[in-house]
């Protein structure tokens, strides 16, 4: 098999091969034409099966090219996902020719360290893209965004300042804060702050809980009982399906729901982040991206994010993570420059760092 049309992602922890493929016309109409003549059942079955989906309607193509990715996971369970290649632009946007360049910040995803926003957006444009048309190729799976690296050459998705990063360099490149251009380049790629919990609607439910397997099995049987003039099973079959399904449907809107309510009573509030002028900004927390400095106020607040603590200490009630029924009070990172048992380049760490 050629290496250039399958890749791994995230090596070393939850590895899964990637492939690319392109939809393939004459293919989708064969695969149409089969639907029509088994009465819909190879629809069902190749909505069961992504591996079938995706190679009964595409033929492959390098990773690179590709219009849908098929992925395989490499444990013994071996389960296969499909998903569908989008573009970012990045054309038009008040970052791509920034005015004024005269602070020093770097970049939080990237692996090289880059001088200022304009060499940052310079970098990242070769090394996601080399398109004219200023797109980044990217799929979503599992809530993640991956990203295509030309670097790598393989799809990468985007790390925050957990990762890689040390003190040092979180003092003197990051603990000025973000210019409004780089600001903007960052929640362009890393999207809004916020744990977005979308409900159903009971159609889009009822529909994934009907074509359960278990439910077109019965289905089944109620035609077999039928065909044998067994009205009574065939009867207590479908009315136990409908309880079935009904307290299914129930149960499950109703998690998500709370879920939704709960992540929403705490999803947004208003921050103050220091500008690498240092101007205090009032935005919203969704607002926040990675390398913003945010200003804790002296009548406390609701973290909306993991930080690091970079000046000061204060006071955190950690109830809801650890359990701990009293606050614990937090101390800011070691500054190499100035606190002797910080000296080296000693990488952050959010374990070792609490």
């Amino acid at each position: 098999m050629d290496k250039e049309e399958r890749k791994t992602i995230n090596q070393g922890q939850e590895d899964e091969m990637i492939y690319g493929y392109n939809l393939s016309r004459w293919k989708l109409a064969i695969v149409s034409l089969g639907v029509i003549c088994t009465g819909g059942f190879l629809l069902l079955l190749l909505y069961w099966m992504p591996e079938w989906r995706v190679k009964a309607t595409c033929i492959r193509a390098a990773v690179k090219d590709c219009e849908v990715v098929l992925l395989r996971t490499t444990d013994e369970f071996r389960m296969w996902f499909c998903a569908k290649i989008h573009f970012l632009s990045l054309e038009n946007h008040p970052f791509s020719n920034p005015k004024s360049i005269t602070d020093k910040i770097s970049n939080g995803h990237a692996v090289h360290l880059t001088e200022n926003p304009a060499e940052e957006y310079r970098h990242e444009m070769n090394k996601h893209s080399q398109t004219q048309t200023q797109q980044i190729r990217y799929f979503t799976h599992h809530s993640v965004k991956y990203f295509w690296n030309d670097t790598i050459r393989n799809f990468d998705f985007l790390k925050g300042l957990d990762e890689g990063v040390s003190c040092t360099s979180i003092y003197e490149k990051h603990g000025a804060g973000l210019t409004k251009e780089m600001h903007a380049y960052r929640k362009l790629l890393y999207g809004i702050n916020e744990i977005t919990v979308k409900v159903p609607s009971v159609f889009k439910l009822l529909i994934k809980e009907v074509l359960n397997p278990f439910y077109i099995f019965q289905l089944f049987s109620v035609i077999l009982w039928s065909t044998d003039e067994y009205y009574y099973y065939a009867l207590a079959i479908v009315i136990m399906s409908i309880v079935s399904i009904v307290s299914s449907l129930y149960s499950i809107r109703k998690q998500y729901v709370m879920l939704h309510d709960m992540v929403a009573a705490h999803s947004t509030m208003r921050v103050s982040v220091c500008r690498v002028n240092e101007e205090i900004e009032e935005i919203f927390s969704t607002d926040l991206v990675p390398g913003d400095v945010m200003v804790i106020p002296l009548n406390g607040t609701v973290m909306p994010c993991d930080a690091v603590l970079i000046n000061g200490t204060c006071i955190v009630n950690e109830s809801m993570l650890t359990g701990e029924s009293v606050p614990v009070t937090k101390t800011n990172l070691p500054n190499p420059s100035v606190d002797i048992k910080g000296m080296g380049e000693e990488l952050y760490s959010p374990e070792t760092h609490k």
